[in-house]
């Protein structure tokens, strides 16, 4: 569905304020989690 490895571009597009993946995931391995912090988002 998407050309690149990761949706980092996408995310960067459409600056989106709520990532939502599962407990196995931590924060240093959620590609655009520092995109959503720098719009106000994440917890």
């Amino acid at each position: 569905m998407f050309e690149e490895n990761t949706p980092l571009e996408l995310i960067k597009a459409i600056r989106p304020d709520v990532l939502v993946k599962g407990g196995a995931y931590t924060e240093d391995c959620i590609v655009g989690v520092d995109i959503a912090r720098e719009h106000g988002g994440w917890s």
